[in-house]
């Protein structure tokens, strides 16, 4: 049995010389599109730029590629249900900001707390007391859940666990300082 003979590739030299050779002759006649700046042979631009003119003119419509999908199958019929969703996705978006909002929120409070304890080092390195220094800022904690028994704060889940455990605890802790108002 013979084997089949295949054409061989030119070598790699030969390959890109042929391909410049093609590329240059590829450009001699032609002419640039005034509407797309692309490239088209003298006879055919006439033709082109009068097409290419009237498709930018039109509004081009948005491609749903999710209901060119579902045409034609059973979930076709919920691809109105899907636009609703889209709407959840939109709340979830603004959570999110929120979110971010409530990380700069916290950002900016950590940072005047940084501030405040500089200003506290400054004043007792100076030589000064305690009672110079303003009253301290509190953050608020209104969204954590308060224990009834030693007064710490706590995020919701974190209550549940510590709530019952403090009950029992026979040593509590000193409850934080009161707030002065």
């Amino acid at each position: 049995a013979s084997r089949p003979q295949f054409n061989k590739a030119p070598p790699p030299q030969q390959r890109q010389q042929q391909q410049q050779v093609v590329d240059e002759s590829e450009y001699v006649d032609r002419s640039q599109c005034s509407v797309c700046n692309r490239y088209f042979a003298t006879d055919v631009l006439d033709r082109h730029e009068d097409f290419c003119q009237r498709q930018k003119a039109k509004a081009r419509k948005v491609f749903d590629s999710r209901k060119a999908r579902m045409e034609g199958t059973e979930s076709e019929g919920y691809i109105r249900v899907v636009a609703k969703n889209e709407k959840d996705e939109e709340k979830k978006r603004a959570a999110s900001l929120a979110a971010q909002s409530k990380w700069k929120q916290q950002s900016l409070e950590f940072r005047n707390t940084m501030r405040a304890a500089r200003k506290v080092d400054a004043v007792l390195k100076a030589g000064g007391t305690a009672k110079d220094l303003p009253p301290p800022t509190y953050s608020d904690n209104s969204h954590l859940t308060p224990c009834p028994h030693c007064g710490r704060r706590f995020a919701a889940e974190t209550a549940e666990r510590h709530i019952p455990k403090c009950a029992m605890t026979v040593n509590k802790p000193k409850p934080p300082p009161k707030l002065r108002r």
